[in-house]
């Protein structure tokens, strides 16, 4: 099944971006993109184990186990780039390109947090504009620059590194970590959260969809709320039905906390009061990849307990490593697809869709951006429509009909694909991308910009203020839904 064929409104989305830069030059921000992945970092070349040569990204990417067994080295290294940013971050620029990040409908921003207000007053500089383009951002706040991205990397790698040694309990701190989402915030507010004096509002208060950092001392605090509100009205067993919808984040239930996925009693949930991690503990991380120790093997998740919601939460990583076990409990989930709403229904088709990118193509750094690109879209339908839209034009990218493309902000190129099938279609494909080189686009395709549009399409229908609501928003989310449930019914048959 195809989705340029079936309609117009891939090509529509297309054709308008290609308008857009042939009156503009190529986005920087591709260039941008491009420059900030590659192995060489801003510090020197990377060379394994030796974490001063490190980016701030590569430091993000390390898994907990790594970090805690070399807890000392990393968090020295850590508090000696801080330490030499410091002047850097807290200058005016950088501050301004912090803003323009914040007007990135990318930026996921939460309510009531420094992010919501700062995007909220910069927003009211463009409020005559009917798009924000490039150049009004460049002349706004600057041109963006590698050694700012480092920065901001840097500070996401601060908030998250402090995870590893901040409750004395292991299997929370690892928890938190494996649910942590990278750059989602720009301004990383540590402001202490309100005392409610464990009033009913406090105890209810205790919830969040997601967890950074930034939320260690919230869990804390809302600990300590639903304390005092047990002694004043004793234990309320109340279960939200929807609890579900805080698997990566964390909410309070009776005298129970679930965080990022795992349930403890909330008189466990205390700070480590030790700010290095005892020798003892790094001992316990030693262990090869060869030989697990008895705890590792006792906290492996059972996924057949997981949601679609909670499926689709799974890291590429831990997607790979446990890659049969997930197929076959999708498989079970997909011959069962009748008994579930329709919303479990999306998002196991989202999951379906994530789990088919793991070992897509030869690279694996290709087929982790393609991954998480699809995870980090919250509306399940978009990410579904969306991997059809990335499949078929990586097929395109192929045979020579595009000379690049854009997809979590990497470039890619016909010379970095490798799809992982039998040499005949390989060969076919290589044949027909020959044929037709003289015919590709000199232009990037820019598959972000193309989601992003059809995820704020999405957003914006759904809202309920009828103020929000355009024609041709309307019009191409009619139209985007109508594409999903044919590609909804083709995965379905069969099932």
């Amino acid at each position: 099944m195809t989705i340029s064929s079936t309609n117009n409104f891939f090509n529509e989305i297309s054709s308008n971006l290609q308008k857009r830069s042939s009156t503009n030059t190529i986005n920087d921000s591709f260039k941008v993109h491009k420059e900030s992945d590659v192995e060489l970092t801003v510090f020197t070349q990377k060379i394994e184990g030796d974490y001063s040569t490190y980016s701030a990204k590569d430091l993000s990417n390390l898994s907990y186990n790594e970090i805690k067994a070399n807890y000392e080295e990393i968090k020295e290294v850590l508090e000696a780039r801080m330490e030499e940013a410091k002047d850097t971050i807290n200058s005016e620029s950088f501050k301004n390109y912090q803003k323009r990040l914040l007007l990135n409908d990318d930026i996921e921003v939460r309510g009531g947090s420094q992010d919501q207000q700062v995007r909220f007053e910069e927003s009211f500089l463009f409020l005559n504009e009917d798009e924000i383009t490039e150049d009004m951002l460049d002349t706004q706040y600057g041109k963006p620059t590698k050694e700012y991205k480092e920065l901001q990397d840097l500070l996401n790698f601060n908030d998250k590194f402090k995870i590893v040694n901040y409750f004395d309990n292991d299997q929370i701190n690892r928890a938190i970590y494996s649910k942590y989402e990278d750059n989602s915030q720009v301004f990383y507010d540590y402001s202490d959260p309100v005392d409610l004096d464990g009033s009913e509002d406090g105890y209810m208060g205790g919830s969040s969809y997601t967890i950074q950092g930034t939320d260690l001392k919230q869990i804390l605090q809302s600990i300590e709320d639903a304390l005092e509100f047990i002694d004043k009205y004793g234990v309320q067993k109340y279960k939200d039905p929807e609890s579900s919808r805080f698997s990566s984040g964390f909410i309070i239930q009776g005298d129970e906390i679930t965080i990022a996925g795992k349930t403890f009693s909330i008189y466990d949930v205390k700070k480590n009061e030790n700010n290095d991690i005892k020798k003892e503990e790094i001992k316990e991380t030693e262990s090869t990849s060869e030989v697990k120790t008895e705890s590792e093997e006792d906290i492996k998740p059972d996924y057949s307990t997981y949601t679609s919601a909670q499926l689709r939460q799974i890291t590429f990583d831990e997607a790979k490593e446990n890659l049969d076990e997930l197929k076959k409990i999708l498989e079970d989930n997909l011959k069962n697809v009748s008994k579930l709403n329709k919303e479990d229904t999306d998002n196991l088709l989202a999951f379906k869709a994530q789990l088919d990118k793991v070992d897509y193509l030869k690279d694996d750094t290709l087929n982790e951006a393609i991954y998480n690109k699809l995870q980090n879209i919250s509306d399940p339908k978009v990410a579904v429509w969306s991997d059809l839209a990335i499949t078929e034009n990586i097929e395109n990218l192929q045979n020579g009909n595009l000379d690049s493309l854009i997809i979590n902000g990497l470039l890619i190129y016909a010379s970095d694909i490798q799809i992982n099938e039998n040499t005949d279609e390989k060969e076919n494909k290589n044949e027909s991308a020959s044929n037709t080189r003289q015919q590709k686009e000199t232009t990037p395709l820019n598959l972000d910009s193309i989601i992003n549009i059809v995820s704020n399409a999405a957003k914006n229908t759904s809202q309920t203020s009828q103020d929000t609501y355009k024609q041709e928003v309307i019009e191409a989310y009619s139209n985007f839904i109508s594409q999903y449930n044919e590609i909804r019914d083709s995965l379905l048959d069969g099932f």
